[in-house]
Order: C-alpha cells, then structure tokens, then sequence
C-alpha cells in the first residue's frame, strides 16, 4: 500500500488530495493518513495540506523503482519491480519471479543482501545502506552462447553512467569496474536455458558507494574502492536510472545483432590491455599478455609462442606484476 501511495505521490511531483488517493486504492482515507504518517517516520518528507492533499517534498535515496520516474528515461527497464530493504540475493529473487514471467525490465533492488555474490561463488559484501545492489529479469531470443556478452553490455553502460558523473573508469574483464585500479563495482549475469533455447537471463550488479571502513576492506580478497570517496554527492537512484537508460540501448542493438560498435567502446576502457596477466582456470595457470577481444567478447593472450582465447566461464584474470586478485 505505501508504495503505491509513494508512486502517486511521485509521479504527480504536487498536491493529490486523499480522497483521489482513496478511491484510486479502495481503502479509507483515515488509512491513507495512517500510511502516510508511516511514511513520514522512514524518512520521506510529505507535506500535508487540509484542502489539496498530500505531496511528497523529498524522499530517502533508496534504489526503490517507484522512486526513479523522475529520473527514468528508459521505455521499459525499471518500470516494474520490487524493492526491499534486506534481501538474501537480488538475483535469486530475480530469477524465482523471471520463472514465473515477469515482465521484461523487471527491477529487483535493494538496500543491503545478506548473500550477495559474484562470480564463481565468490561472496559479494553488501552490507544496508552501503551499496546499490539491483537485478534485471531479461528475455533476450537468442542463444545462451551469445548470452555472457550481457556481462560486457552492462559493464559499459555502467562505465559510461559513470563517466558521465565525472568519475574515470576501467573494465577488468569480464565483469567487474575499476577506479584506479582498485575495484568499485561487480557484476554476476546468470540464464536460463532449455537445449539451445534461451529462457530467461538476469544481470545482477553490486557497487561500492558509502566509503568502506577497514574492517569491510579487509573482508575483500582484493584493492576495493567505494564510488563517494571519488564522487561524494552521488545519488543511488540518480545512478541507477542513468545505467538502465545506457544498457537499454546497448541491450536493444545487441538483440539486433549490432554488437561490433560496443566491443569497441568496452576495449576502449579495458584494464591491463597490452601488459602481461595471468589466467587460471581449474588448476592451471596461462601466463602472457593480453592482446585483444575477440569478437564475441572473448579474452586473446599471447604468451609469445602462441595465441589463446579465454570465454568468461569459469575462469580469473589476474594482472602479473603485483598478484592481486581482481575478480569477483
């Protein structure tokens, strides 16, 4: 009920009287006043009038959908969706609803997981009010061979959302974002698939935005950085509309089969390009240089001798000089 009482209010951005809130939601408005004193305890700023109503003068930055319709610019990412503010994994509740068939752009958020991840099982540190943790329900028709190249798609979009806030990034392949070479941002991309056909898939992304103190720092295996030591008046909801805006283009031509033009921006911002790296992959260990993407967003190392792709699989990419670990 609040947040389709906070939906109305938002959308209007002026007075709605209660009555108009009331028939609208079939409830009384002595209920709608009891949501709205609620409301006001959480943290939204709403100025009640005894002859126009209610309108909402400032809200908590919380990446709740109903939230971003100021900001949104997209045509259906983030147009639907849940938000919660303690969940175990943004993307295993995406993917219970994408199996019932949400609707496509579905947003599922939140303000602190107790079970975030990455890839390869690695946990993810998400503690409330730290972090944007948010997952996107797509149904790209494509095969799921082509599918791990969501994980690039949206480490541009993200990249640009961020380069457009002032803010210098790079892509440590596949999935995750740097500033300065310490890590800000992860992302976790995981199908559904039956043979050859594609079901669902769903793009989770965690970033670092509150500065982490040093406990949380030495909880991660590798440098970690937060986006407000760099940008410190970065809203959440601001972000988050900007990159479902910039990955609701890419991810439109890349269902067209234009794929070419956005390897091309993603090699752009590619970390440890031309410097040596090691991948391991089960227990062994390729060390050479990273020499360019394929053209399906495959990893290309030259060890001197010969020439090796990598697909993002079950797979850590690790720059040589200095050994630290930089994938989630």
């Amino acid at each position: 009920m609040k947040e389709e009482i906070i939906s109305m209010l938002v959308k209007s951005q002026d007075y709605v009287s209660g009555e108009e809130i009331s028939q609208k939601l079939g409830v009384t408005r002595t209920a709608i006043w009891k949501h709205i004193k609620e409301l006001k305890r959480e943290g939204y700023e709403i100025t009640a009038h005894p002859r126009k109503g209610y309108k909402l003068e400032r809200y908590p930055d919380i990446p709740a959908y109903y939230l971003l319709k100021p900001f949104l610019k997209t045509r259906y990412l983030g147009h639907t969706g849940e938000y919660h503010d303690l969940i175990g994994s943004t993307n295993d509740r995406a993917k219970e609803l994408a199996a019932n068939k949400v609707p496509e752009g579905f947003l599922v958020s939140a303000n602190g997981q107790t079970a975030g991840r990455g890839r390869l099982g690695r946990s993810w540190n998400s503690p409330p009010g730290q972090g944007l943790y948010f997952s996107l329900v797509l149904y790209p028709s494509l095969p799921p061979v082509e599918l791990p190249r969501l994980t690039l798609l949206a480490g541009l979009a993200l990249a640009q959302a961020l380069e457009n806030l002032g803010v210098n990034v790079q892509i440590k392949w596949p999935n995750d974002l740097l500033i300065n070479g310490q890590k800000v941002a992860g992302i976790l991309t995981e199908i559904a698939a039956e043979a050859e056909r594609t079901i669902y898939a769903v793009v989770g992304i965690g970033i670092n935005i509150e500065p982490l103190d040093e406990e949380v720092k030495s909880s991660f295996a590798y440098p970690a950085t937060a986006l407000k030591e760099h940008l410190p008046g970065v809203s959440r909801q601001s972000l988050l509309a900007m990159f479902l805006e910039r990955f609701e283009k890419l991810y439109e031509e890349f269902k067209k089969g234009e794929f070419a033009q956005s390897l091309t921006e993603y090699k752009k911002r590619l970390a440890f390009l031309g410097e040596e790296v090691m991948i391991i992959t089960g227990d062994r260990e390729y060390i050479g240089v990273l020499h360019d993407l394929g053209e399906d967003g495959s990893l290309i190392i030259n060890d001197g001798n010969t020439v090796k792709r990598f697909a993002a699989g079950e797979i850590s990419l690790r720059r040589k000089e200095g050994e630290h670990v930089l994938s989630n």
